[in-house]
């Protein structure tokens, strides 16, 4: 009894400890600028939103933004919990943007707690310090657990979701039913494209207690109560946009994140998904220990891995114009706990006696620790982005009442689809309101509805594009250029 008491004490200290070095690794991430490769729109986004709460009423029901034109900028889009979260921060501290990622910190800190709850009762206690490990590491958990971005909320959400899940199809409680509704109501608000995890919910009972499981009536009343907030909510959000005009792309206007089927039969396509599974998901060496996990799980049946696997495929396929982007690359972290359970697997399955096993074991574990290194590295290395001191100059010279034009270098129609071209980093670091003009209408018929409405300023972030189009340069030279150093890389004018 004593030496079970002991073990397990081991074991506690070591599973805190692998979470204490995790949060350790992740605390200078939190100083580093608000900019990662395609992360900076999507993260300026949600920064206005929670600067428009704290400084403006904590009026949940109505996210703002500043590229709202001359309205107020009430835009549709998914359930602000995160920013909501954050800006109740900023009361006793003030609006630092580390707040942010530190709520986004202490989610993932809640995902690697429930990871290893639900990996101990589906594979055991080896099989969730292995792949507690590696979730901690891979470079896409490490990049989003500190990115101003709801997706270290949504993934709490969703592990929770599977873990509470297990547990109301073993026990029956009512206390797990309701704890798993509640989990997954809310990541469907927080982000709507975790609700393919129902597929996986739905597959994962059907194998373990056969058909019969369609007869419960806790199942069906758990799928229904989760989906009633979600529901109001977006017909909520719906009817901003209908009314202000403003979206994310979540259900109106604005974008379109669907495949076609140009997409599904073209193997790049295919490709490009391996390619950003292997560096971001399993940092290189983490595929070879998953896929002899893959083979354990095969063996042994473990349903959720393998039904988990086959339904994030159908929705990679459905999403293909963004899952397959290094720009969408968010889109994937769904894929962190299938993959962490099945390295897990896979360390089972190779600490084996048999010394070729031992030696891919070794490859995979080293493979895995360089790319993630190599990744963090590029983390703590983030510059600063260029368009930050073009910001800063257009808060200076431009009064603060003052509606402004924002040369975007998106295109509203991107290859025949509708494309969210809203670049809100300019507006968000100047605190200015206005339009973003998007590249592919960059022309005096597109800019001059935006005047009659109170645009008075224009910037251009991006000067060098402005070659492509002549036209826009001589009616530029008729408006007034303000003058601002050379730095700034930007020009602005003052529109007549």
């Amino acid at each position: 009894m004593q030496f079970v008491t002991f073990l397990s004490s081991r074991v506690r200290v070591l599973l805190w400890s692998l979470v204490g070095v995790a949060t350790l690794l992740r605390i200078p991430l939190c100083c580093t600028p608000l900019a990662y490769k395609s992360d900076v729109w999507r993260q300026a986004d949600t920064a206005s939103i929670a600067h428009h709460f704290y400084h403006y009423g904590f009026k949940l029901w109505y996210p703002q933004v500043f590229w709202g034109g001359a309205g107020p900028g009430f835009v549709e889009t998914e359930f602000q919990l995160y920013p909501f979260l954050t800006a109740l921060l900023y009361l006793p501290w003030g609006e630092q943007l580390w707040l942010g990622r530190l709520v986004s910190l202490l989610f993932s800190v809640g995902t690697l707690g429930f990871f290893y709850l639900l990996a101990r009762r589906l594979a055991g206690r080896d099989v969730a310090l292995s792949g507690l490990f590696f979730l901690a590491i891979s470079p896409l958990f490490v990049r989003y657990s500190v990115a101003f971005m709801p997706d270290a909320t949504v993934l709490f959400f969703y592990t929770a979701t599977l873990y509470f899940f297990h547990r109301s199809l073993e026990e029956g409680r009512v206390r797990d039913w309701a704890f798993t509704s509640l989990s997954l109501t809310l990541a469907l608000l927080v982000k709507p494209t975790s609700l393919h995890i129902g597929l996986v919910l739905l597959s994962w009972s059907i194998a373990r207690q056969g058909w019969q499981v369609l007869r419960r009536r806790a199942l069906w009343m758990t799928a229904l109560s989760s989906l009633v907030l979600p529901t109001l909510w977006f017909l909520h959000a719906r009817s901003l946009f209908l009314k202000y005009g403003n979206t994310f792309g979540l259900f109106s206007g604005g974008d379109s994140k669907f495949g076609r089927l140009s997409d599904w039969t073209y193997p790049k396509v295919y490709m490009s998904l391996f390619g950003l599974e292997f560096e971001w998901v399993f940092a290189g060496g983490g595929l070879v220990l998953a896929l002899f996990g893959l083979k354990l799980a095969w063996k042994q049946c473990k349903h959720p891995l393998l039904s988990g696997w086959l339904v994030l495929f159908l929705y990679y396929m459905l999403l293909a114009r963004y899952t397959q982007q290094s720009w969408g690359i968010q889109y994937h972290i769904y894929a962190l706990p299938y993959a962490a359970l099945l390295v897990g697997l896979g360390v089972r399955e190779l600490a084996q006696p048999a010394l070729w096993k031992r030696g891919v074991l070794v490859v995979g574990v080293l493979g895995t620790l360089f790319v993630a290194g190599w990744s963090y590295a590029g983390m703590l290395g983030t510059p600063q982005d260029p368009r930050m001191k073009c910001a800063r100059v257009v808060r200076s010279v431009v009064p603060k009442r003052a509606r402004v034009v924002v040369l975007s270098s998106s295109e509203a129609i991107d290859y025949g689809v509708p494309n969210n071209y809203q670049d809100p980093f300019v507006f968000f670091y100047s605190r200015r309101y206005g339009w973003s003009l998007p590249l592919d209408r960059w022309h005096v018929r597109y800019l001059q509805p935006k005047t009659k409405r109170g645009a008075s300023y224009l910037v251009v972030p991006q000067p060098k594009l402005l070659r492509r189009f002549l036209s826009f340069q001589s009616y530029l030279k008729t408006q007034r250029k303000i003058r601002v150093p050379a730095e700034a890389r930007c020009h602005i004018y003052k529109l007549q």
